[in-house]
């Protein structure tokens, strides 16, 4: 796994990539919704925690496949105006 960040002049993101399995395309659809989970002993409320508290902050969470497998996980806010 590896994390990365970046910014700009309106936003800041933190980008989780791994190399996993990935996820099939019903699955990558609904990542970050309520009880999706790739793991049947799980309730699939992780993603979901955290996009709806990143979008309490005013952000984004997004969920694509990564060119040679696996995943990325965007983390965007938008930069405050320090005036």
């Amino acid at each position: 796994m590896e994390v990365e960040a970046d910014w700009d002049a309106t936003s800041l993101r933190v980008h989780v990539l791994d190399r996993g399995p990935g996820l099939s395309d019903d699955r990558l659809a609904r990542a970050g919704y309520d009880f999706v989970s790739t793991k049947g002993e799980t309730r699939g409320l992780g993603l979901a925690l955290a996009r709806a508290g990143i979008e309490r902050l005013g952000g984004t969470l997004t969920v694509a496949r990564r060119a040679g497998g696996g995943l990325s996980a965007t983390l965007q806010w938008p930069r405050l105006d320090p005036t």
